[in-house]
């Protein structure tokens, strides 16, 4: 064989070797990070570690072996000759692979939580005592690794660099997809509750949006029954979803908003009545703010931390090398993968072939639609042309505010740009429960399994120039939401135009399964929807009724203003700070639910009520309606309160009778909010 050519073969079995120490070694060092770190990976499931396991090795195994052919191809060029396996090029191999370990191992090491200070003599002991470790690895591994290659003749030698590599392609194109499902044998009807945050009923193309956002869900709309009017309890998340599984009001289940509320035990969820009947309930929740400190974890045999799993692609340090190496060309070739949905959806399809020969109900809520608009790549260029100029962090939240907020009224540009980003998210949402709703398919559960589908809340997107964001309005952007139910025997199908709320999800569920008779402690605001589905009744019906999750601290129409040249509110001082210290538990309850917007809808029309802090007042506080045709004017830009007094009347009784009665007498738990939960919140932007 030319020399050349033995050199080469020399360097790719010595690249192999270090390559796959290098990839068993800090896989695990990464993993007994993660234990030593503590946290959110302690809690998990073992079935959930497995997961993370494997999302961490598949996110370190493919960098790792890219980075180590790189080496390898380095060091052929550097050095042709290297005839023998006991050369001293080998140890060039090992120096570089062993500088590549410990790079990582200290990164791994600072980042392990051990060590507060890591300029103490403490710190620098461990990593010393590690850097001995490593190389006792990286060193007496690859002398065993070439005393059995010496043994092994030349064709053999061939062999295992082809094996080997073949298993680093398999590691780069492992999907984390799962076994063969096996046919369902269960009785009865199971439940799937999907529910996607922060996701605007008028984005979605079945409901005549012009981008094809939805192609799955627009096929799932055609075989149910489509509530084309139907609202949440609130615009804010913990509060809405609340509201979804007790069937309760805000001011009857307690949970105001998502910085310092838990959800009491006296409420009783759906899970834990499908639990008394003898379901398998789970869910999987892709939004941090539903920790289990929140406890709306109550009656679920299984609760999957899909956030978790998401938020490890920021930790594995496989994929935070090959980001770092990318910024160094000056633009990101490398970006983090996104699609948090695609692990939610993994793990909804995990639990449902565990338990597809039983009776289950399964709740998943995805997150993608929400901020910072980051859809996957593909997704992120559907809509809009791919720029290079346009920052994420633009949503990001600074010191007080986030910059966004400073630079209002928003640019055309911006917005359109927000606006495809969003719808970029909404579509890979779409393909994600797809691929779920095939999976249900593929285990013949679709014709045993009531499935519902809905939203917390929508997302402003610059109406009413509230730029990003959901929780501080109750226009129809804020709280129109889609609701779809589909029937096991596509026994009901349809459009609805009558304005439910998402506080009837539950009992009409009830209702389906026969249990209309359950008894709830205090009661439920919500009412079934199956005599509208079945009968076309509507004489039953209550009124809608939502509110905002955080009040403002100055009035909402001084935006309005910016039109005519205003200043913007939201860069004053004093509102500035109002903003910062009001967005939780530092408002008192009191001030939490006097300043909060409400709104009534009855039939086409809509009342809002608008209170407002007033220093002139002898109240300290002013408030002012605005009455909509929502039929003729979704949008809600023309006030018709000066030319219907009797809708304004009536509308305006049942508000306060409302306010009356919301004394918050109904508590939520509150929880002590620890640092894991502070930095959920902040990631979220629900807190500053």
């Amino acid at each position: 064989m030319p020399k050349f050519l033995t050199s080469v073969k020399n360097h790719l079995l010595a690249g192999v070797v270090f390559t796959v120490i290098s990839i068993v070694y800090l896989n695990v060092v990464t993993v007994v990070k993660f234990y030593l770190a503590g946290g959110d990976f302690s809690r998990l499931p073992a079935t959930d570690k497995v997961y993370a396991i494997s999302q961490i090795v598949k996110g370190n195994s493919w960098p790792f072996a890219l980075v180590g052919l790189l080496i390898t191809l380095f060091l052929l060029i550097v050095f042709r000759r290297f005839h023998s396996l006991r050369s001293k090029v080998v140890y060039c191999h090992l120096g570089l692979f062993l500088i590549l370990g410990l790079i990582i191992q200290t990164h791994q090491l600072v980042h392990s939580g051990l060590f507060p200070e890591t300029k103490s003599f403490g710190f620098y002991v461990v990593a010393l005592i590690l850097a001995l470790v490593a190389f006792a690895v990286y060193y007496l591994s690859s002398k065993a690794a070439f005393l059995i290659l010496e043994k092994t003749n030349p064709s053999s030698k061939l062999y295992l660099i082809g094996i080997t590599i073949a298993v680093i392609a398999l590691i780069f194109l492992f999907k984390g997809q799962f076994g063969q499902a096996t046919t369902s044998g269960g009785e009865g009807y199971n439940v799937l509750l999907l529910t996607v945050d922060t996701l605007r009923k008028d984005h979605l193309s079945y409901d005549g949006y012009f981008r094809p956002t939805s192609p799955y869900l627009d096929k799932f709309s055609q075989e149910g029954v489509s509530f084309e009017n139907a609202y949440s309890t609130t615009s804010h998340t913990l509060p809405s979803l609340a509201s979804i599984i007790t069937a309760k009001y805000p001011m009857h289940h307690g949970v105001r908003n998502n910085a310092a509320y838990a959800l009491a035990d006296t409420n009783l969820t759906i899970a834990e009545v499908f639990r008394k009947h003898g379901f398998i309930t789970g869910a999987i929740v892709e939004n941090g703010a539903l920790r289990p400190s929140r406890n709306f974890n109550q009656g679920f045999d299984y609760y999957g931390e899909a956030y978790y799993v998401s938020g490890l692609k920021y930790d594995i340090p496989g994929l935070i090398m090959l980001n770092k190496i990318s910024k160094l060309f000056g633009e990101r070739l490398f970006i983090y993968p996104g699609g948090e949905a695609y692990h939610s959806t993994n793990m909804a399809i995990r639990f449902l072939k565990k338990n597809n020969d039983k009776k289950f109900f399964c709740w998943v809520h995805y997150i993608d639609p929400h901020l910072p608009y980051a859809p996957p790549r593909g997704y992120d260029s559907k809509f809009s042309r791919r720029e290079k100029r346009f920052a994420p962090d633009i949503f990001s939240i600074g010191k007080h505010l986030r910059k966004y907020e400073l630079n209002l009224p928003p640019t055309e540009g911006v917005v359109e740009k927000m606006r495809a980003l969003y719808d970029g998210d909404v579509l890979y949402n779409d393909h994600q429960i797809g691929r779920l709703l095939e999976a249900l398919e593929d285990m013949n559960l679709t014709s045993k399994t009531l499935i519902v589908f809905s939203s917390d809340h929508g997302e402003s997107l610059a109406d009413h120039y509230y730029y990003v964001g959901h929780g501080r309005l109750v226009y129809n952007a804020n709280i129109a939401v889609p609701l779809v139910i589909r029937f096991p025997d596509l026994r009901h199908k349809g459009i609805i135009n009558e304005p439910v709320s998402n506080v009837n999800i539950v009992p009409t569920i009830l209702d389906f399964m026969g249990w209309n008779q359950e008894v709830f402690p205090g009661g439920i605001d919500g009412v079934s929807l199956m005599p509208l589905i079945r009968e076309g009744r509507r004489d039953y019906l209550p009124l809608v009724r939502s509110q905002s999750g955080v009040p403002w601290s100055f009035d909402p129409k001084l935006f309005d203003e910016m039109e005519r040249g205003g200043v913007n509110p939201l860069r004053t001082v004093k509102a500035k700070l109002a903003v910062d210290t009001r967005y939780g538990m530092e408002a008192s309850l009191r001030e939490q639910i006097e300043l909060r917007l409400r709104a009534v809808i009855k039939d086409n029309w809509k009342l809002i009520y608008v209170p407002v802090k007033d220093s002139t007042s002898p109240t300290g506080r002013r408030h002012y309606y605005e009455l909509y045709d929502i039929s003729n004017d979704w949008g809600e830009r023309y006030d018709l309160k000066a030319s219907e007094p009797e809708i304004l009347r009536e509308l305006k009784t049942e508000i306060e009778s409302w306010c009356a009665a919301d004394t918050g007498t109904i508590f939520a738990d509150i929880i002590e909010i620890k640092q894991e939960d502070l930095e959920a919140l902040k990631a979220l932007g629900y807190i500053q």
